[in-house]
Formats: structure tokens, C-alpha cells, sequence
């Protein structure tokens, strides 16, 4: 789950969305640029399309 003031409950990702070469995977509390729309995904208003780590 992602969190952004802009996605109040947080925004559901998959690894898939992740915008990185090799393996992708995210940690806790890293700053990610993100994409997102809002169709819903198990139980989250927000859905990821793009999520871009930051260094």
C-alpha cells in the first residue's frame, strides 16, 4: 500500500507498477513519484499505474 495526501486510505500497488529495472520491489518509507486512478482495487479507492522510486 501507498500513501499520498492525494490518495486519503492509501493507493493499492503491484510490483508490476513499479518503474525499474531488475528486480522491482519498494521499502518502507521511501519517496516514489506515483501514478494513479481510481477505479477501486480490493478494497482501496486508489489503484497505482506508475510508481517511480526516488533516489
Amino acid at each position: 500500500m501507498l500513501d499520498s495526501a492525494e490518495t486519503p486510505g492509501g493507493c493499492w500497488a503491484h510490483f508490476s507498477n513499479i518503474a525499474a529495472p531488475g528486480y522491482r520491489e519498494l521499502n518502507a518509507g521511501q519517496r516514489v513519484r506515483l501514478e494513479w486512478e481510481s477505479p477501486g482495487q480490493d478494497r482501496y479507492d486508489f489503484r497505482a499505474i506508475r510508481v517511480v522510486p526516488r533516489q
